[in-house]
């Protein structure tokens, strides 16, 4: 699986609270950059966003890919926005 992607949508969300996550919950639609597949089909995925501030989401915007342990028994995706401080890129 691709460890990077751009973002192609995203909500926030302030309600229902689930417990391990922080609120307002940045919920992105990423697509993750191509790899060698049968067919070159785009794949996306919905993941939470985290280490980002709700500014720095817009359409487009590059993310890194983080997995991460919620609990125990549970790791998920997260997505990093990825902003000319973390990418090398000088303003």
């Amino acid at each position: 699986m691709p460890l990077s992607g751009s973002i192609h949508s995203f909500v926030v969300a302030h309600y229902p609270q689930v417990p391990s996550f922080d609120y307002p919950l940045p919920i992105l639609l990423v697509d993750l950059d191509p790899v060698d597949a049968p067919g070159g089909e785009k794949i996306r995925m919905v993941m939470n966003s985290a280490d980002t501030d709700l500014e720095s989401l817009v359409i487009g915007a590059r993310v890194r890919i983080d997995i991460r342990s919620t609990d125990p028994d549970m790791k998920l995706p997260f997505a990093i926005v990825e902003t000319s401080s973390s990418n090398g890129a000088s303003a």
